[in-house]
């Protein structure tokens, strides 16, 4: 691979790294029974970056995935 396509991949894998990050978070502030206005946000950030993260497997190789850190198929 080229310079170029190895500083793509890195990205993408960072990329999804911190999407898996934000979804747990959640997940675990959640379970925290947080004000509704906290609730609300949360969960809305869940549903935004599970979205986004099943976008990235639905398209990437897995290899590339699997360095996710996710299990978002």
């Amino acid at each position: 691979m080229d310079k170029n396509t190895d500083h793509i991949r890195e990205n993408v894998i960072t990329t999804g790294r911190a999407y898996v990050q934000l979804v747990e978070s959640a997940d675990v502030l959640l379970d925290r029974n947080p004000v509704w206005t906290e609730r609300a946000l949360l969960r809305l950030v869940r549903a935004l970056h599970s979205h986004r993260l099943r976008g990235l497997v639905a398209v990437l190789p897995a290899d590339i995935t699997g360095e996710t850190g996710g299990n978002y198929a």
